[in-house]
């Protein structure tokens, strides 16, 4: 349990602070052995476990890196990190992290109060590296894998902008036109009577189920967000989206992008020292996709207890995957670590490669979809208003 203290040194400054104890008595004792005299201690509130970007995780990683090689402690190396940062959230974060540092933490349990995939990964990293002794190494091999992850995912966005513009903005017309164009035509095309195509009819019966329609889209979507509330629905959900995109029907875009991280990582980690099983554990840590995460740490806990790499990872990756394969030949002809860094660069040139064809393509089929489908609304709107001047002589 967490306490919130005041305490004042043996000078009489009072200093503020949190320590983890059982009780509020042992919270004192420790107090007491920093010889800090206690003025107030009470149990701090439950915080959300604060959360960082793959940005924010591979910059930290690299100052990290850079002061504990100059020797600074691992803790005041984080509170000084925690001054620098700009956002409030992030300095919250690694200031309870140097407050468990302070407290005889380790490195993996003081930042394992972290949310998301980054921040997991981080966990995971100080913690292999604590375990392999070389955790300054381990900081500086992993960080640029992490920015790199940064910049990749911005790429992502910035790519599927486009299209994603292009869909609203037609969506958005279609809108328009269904629910404020053809209702204002409607007196004129029902007085065509028997006259009125039937393309037209349809029309009319499209744009009479368009308000229909669009409110069961909203009112799914507000009770999706109403459901995804709850924890349990939330993590339901994201694990069917999870599973999706690593399915065809996703392309397998997120795969690729996601194995290219680990075996990155991976590999990085390996370099530093450390054992493969922790190395695949801290790698897995930093997948976003919750389902592929669980595959990977099984593979992991499968290495720990003695199977081959190739073996465990080939049940969560499949036996002719890139990274099982580079694993088989690292432990037949040596260099590992660096096939599996290689292996890592070759699926995140892949996926690159692939996103942006897809990107390429989105764009121009989205608006010759959309162009044909408005296109025949339109046809067939005018088409319909043509034969007023034959339904007027008649």
């Amino acid at each position: 349990m967490r306490y919130a203290y005041s305490a004042r040194d043996r000078d009489g400054k009072l200093q503020r602070g949190t320590i983890d104890a059982d009780n509020a008595q042992s919270a004192a004792d420790g107090l007491i052995a920093r010889r800090l005299s206690p003025v107030r201690i009470e149990v701090q509130p439950a915080q959300k476990a604060g959360k960082l970007s793959y940005q924010d995780a591979g910059r930290l990683l690299s100052e990290l890196g850079r002061l504990s090689k100059a020797g600074i402690p691992l803790e005041t190396a984080v509170r000084l990190s925690a001054e620098a940062h700009e956002r409030k959230s992030v300095r919250s974060v690694l200031t309870a992290a140097a407050s468990r540092l302070a407290d005889g933490a380790g490195p993996g349990v003081a930042f394992s109060g972290l949310s998301g995939a980054a921040g997991q990964a981080v966990s995971a990293i100080m913690a292999a590296g604590e375990r392999s002794g070389r955790l300054p190494e381990a900081l500086a091999a992993a960080s640029p894998l992490l920015l790199a992850t940064a910049k990749f995912r911005e790429r992502i966005v910035s790519l599927l902008l486009y299209p994603a513009i292009v869909s609203v903005t037609a969506l958005a017309v279609l809108i328009v036109f269904l629910l404020v164009v053809i209702p204002a035509l409607r007196p004129v095309l029902e007085g065509l009577g028997d006259d009125l195509p039937s393309s037209a009819r349809g029309l009319l019966v499209v744009s009479d189920a368009a308000p229909v329609v669009l409110s069961g889209f909203l009112f799914a979507a507000l009770a999706g967000i109403l459901a995804a509330q709850s924890p349990a629905i939330r993590r339901s959900m994201a694990r069917a989206r999870d599973g999706f995109l690593l399915s065809p029907l996703g392309f397998g875009l997120a795969g690729t992008i996601e194995t290219a991280l680990f075996a990155r990582l991976m590999g990085a980690l390996v370099q530093a020292a450390t054992p493969v099983g922790d190395a695949v554990a801290g790698a897995a840590e930093a997948v976003s996709n919750s389902v592929l995460r669980e595959r990977l740490l099984g593979s992991a806990s499968s290495i720990r207890e003695g199977e081959a790499p190739e073996d465990a990872l080939s049940a969560s990756l499949g036996e002719q995957h890139l990274i099982v394969q580079a694993c088989r030949l690292g432990q037949r002809g040596g260099g590992f670590a660096d096939l599996i860094a290689e292996a890592g660069a070759t699926l995140s040139e892949r996926a690159e490669s692939r996103l942006e064809r897809m990107a390429a393509l989105a764009g121009p089929l989205i608006i010759l979809a959309l162009g044909l489908l408005i296109g025949g609304l339109v046809i067939t709107l005018f088409s319909s208003l043509t034969a007023l001047p034959d339904a007027a002589l008649a």
